[in-house]
């Protein structure tokens, strides 16, 4: 797929409306949107779901790879997660096997 160069502005909803707007380049990785997303109104990165429809967007995608082509602006939903499901993901990103202690990651088995 053609890389797509340029700017997109990314306007952030939550389900009680409108938190944001960042203006991104396409090449950016989702991950980059949600850093930006932490600077403009302080959710920490790692507690972010960004979803464009019902899809959620996963941090190592690019945007040229996940938003329309002809799009100059797209609106994507921010669900926050809670603090220790967010912590228990990076314990599980770097090593799983720490896991093991943490009886919160296993309650649902």
């Amino acid at each position: 797929r053609a890389s797509l160069q340029g700017s997109i502005e990314l306007h952030i909803n939550t389900l009680g409306g409108a938190l944001c707007s960042v203006s991104a380049d396409r090449s950016w990785s989702i991950r980059d949107v949600k850093v930006a997303v932490q600077g403009a109104v302080g959710t920490p990165h790692a507690e972010q779901r960004l979803l464009l429809d019902f899809e959620e967007l996963r941090d190592a995608t690019l945007l040229e790879e996940s938003l329309p082509e002809e799009a100059s602006a797209v609106e994507l939903s921010l669900i926050r997660r809670p603090r220790e499901q967010a912590r228990l993901i990076s314990v599980a990103q770097s090593d799983w096997s720490h896991l093991h202690g943490e009886e919160e990651a296993w309650c649902d088995r």
